[in-house]
């Protein structure tokens, strides 16, 4: 294997590693996450046609569709596509409701945990997730059963990279009911002395002065447009409105901003979003929209009601501070490709790509675009500049969507077995057997480079920067004419297309005539 291979392999596996190592610094910023659908039967609701709840997921942006967006916790996409809006929210932490041992909750986090947080396409492998403990709430379990539960969740669980843990403590959250006091802090003190595990209890009246101290406190009231218990914990809420029941809270972007805003500047350790997708609750930020329900049969959209869909992830984007160590993702979803390197990646705004299908037209966001040629398997598709400031834009060819990362920009040079695609002065074709003399002016051909106003294009030959005469698009392309130094040498020289501080493919070079002639 070449060195350059194992450079490659290298590099991979250490970004990998360092995902897997990292653990988030305080303030949390965290929602609360539900990981059991589909739901069961609720009065009348039947899934897969309908769930209860007044909002339905709408995983696709383009059209919606209720009972044929209703979703599983175990499907793949879906995972992909909650991540990457996690991610998208700038949202560090998830704290996942959990049942028990042979809840649908426990299979969901195992396959979460266990499984997909591990894959090498995860778009989000620096968030953390911690056990949301609920039953806690329908009972009063005993410090050995509380234990017993702590160390399977221990070893199952916290055992992975991506379990949330404070000084070396896994986190667990307590959902208390509406009785719980002080005997719940006690049983849960004994097996926190047990375990070591750093505990988040459910506040209560006087749970400041209980001698039972956990490691935090929290609220669970979304019901309420914010709660402080400074210096815990701080939760915001988009709305509550259980179906069934009249409205309690209802949706308004501009006081979730203000309650975001608030929560964001505050002196607290837990910064928490309530709920990422508890949608019987009504409570979502998640992607959604509202229906008019029925006891029977499946929802249709409320023509009336409020639009929705990312209103809250764009909020909490703009809001929420970027994430402390990026998303950590290292590798892409191989279906789409830059045309020019031929690499997985994120993708920018008119960046030509190729894309694994066999559709002559696919969906970026809702924007049709059709196919600009087709080699084997791969169609080339050129990104819509729509797309500019999106975090993750879902691409659809009928049969298939996942979603891709934006950039503002991937450059990458057009080539021809490593030698760059250009023409030189004369406007003949720049390759080994026809060298560019020093000093004088080629034309690159490259894509990615993204849309104006872009940060200033460097070309440099050997090190040596080249003067950049023209840099900008050419149809589908993006053109760069520049002047190479003079003083090249004979023979291959690397050039390096940069763009701000994003840099093309490695590995690309032009050839210089020797002796100047």
């Amino acid at each position: 294997m070449s060195s350059g291979r194992l450079w490659i392999l290298w590099a991979a596996f250490a970004t990998a590693a360092a995902a897997q190592e990292f653990q988030p610094s305080a303030p949390y910023h965290a929602v609360f996450f539900y990981p059991w659908y589909p739901q069961w039967t609720d009065r009348g609701h039947r899934p897969p046609d309908n769930w209860f709840s007044n909002y339905l997921p709408d995983p696709n942006p383009c059209v919606f569709n209720p009972s044929e967006e209703l979703y599983s916790s175990a499907d793949d996409r879906i995972l992909y596509w909650q991540l990457s809006k996690l991610a998208e929210a700038r949202i560090e932490v998830a704290i996942a409701s959990w049942w028990g041992r042979t809840h649908k909750t426990d299979a969901a986090m195992r396959y979460i945990l266990r499984d997909v947080m591990h894959r090498p396409g995860n778009p989000y492998p620096n968030l953390r997730w911690a056990i949301y403990y609920e039953k806690e709430s329908i009972g009063d379990p005993s410090p050995d059963e509380i234990t017993s539960d702590l160390e399977y969740i221990r070893e199952t669980f916290a055992s992975q990279p991506a379990y949330l843990k404070i000084g070396g403590k896994p986190v667990v959250f307590v959902y208390a009911a509406g009785n719980d006091q002080s005997g719940m802090a006690a049983r849960w003190a004994e097996a926190r002395r047990r375990t070591g595990f750093y505990v988040v209890l459910k506040v209560y009246s006087g749970y400041r002065n209980d001698p039972n101290q956990p490691d935090s406190w929290h609220q669970y009231a979304p019901a309420n447009r914010s709660d402080r218990q400074t210096p815990y914990s701080w939760m915001v809420s988009p709305g509550f409105w259980l179906d069934g029941e009249n409205v309690r809270l209802p949706r308004d972007i501009d006081a979730f901003r203000k309650a975001v805003a608030e929560m964001t500047a505050a002196n607290v350790e837990w910064k928490l979003i309530q709920t990422w997708n508890e949608w019987g609750e009504g409570t979502s930020v998640e992607p959604g929209e509202e229906v008019i329900q029925t006891l029977s049969g499946k929802a249709a959209p409320n023509p009336d009601g409020k639009p929705f869909r990312n209103l809250y992830i764009d909020a909490l984007r703009e809001l929420l501070p970027p994430l402390e160590k990026g998303t950590g993702a290292s590798q892409y979803d191989s279906r789409i490709r830059s045309a020019a390197s031929g690499a997985p990646g994120p993708i920018s705004p008119h960046e030509l790509v190729s894309i694994a299908t066999t559709s002559d037209t696919v969906l970026m966001d809702c924007e049709q675009v059709p196919a600009l040629g087709r080699e084997g398997e791969r169609g080339f598709f050129q990104v819509p500049k729509s797309v500019a400031g999106r975090a993750y834009v879902r691409v659809d060819d009928g049969a298939d969507w996942l979603m891709a990362p934006v950039v503002a920009a991937n450059p990458a040079l057009f080539h021809f077995n490593g030698c760059a695609a250009a023409l030189n002065e004369d406007g003949s074709i720049h390759s080994e057997e026809n060298p560019a003399a020093a000093g004088s002016i080629v034309c690159l051909f490259a894509t990615g480079a993204g849309i104006e106003p872009r940060p200033p294009v460097v070309v440099e030959f050997g090190g040596a920067p080249g003067e950049i005469l023209f840099a900008g698009e050419s149809g589908a392309l993006f053109q760069v004419n520049v002047r190479l130094p003079a003083g090249l040498p004979g023979g291959a020289i690397p050039v390096v297309l940069k763009v701000g501080e994003t840099p093309a493919q490695p590995g690309i070079t032009i050839f210089v005539k020797k002796g100047g002639s």
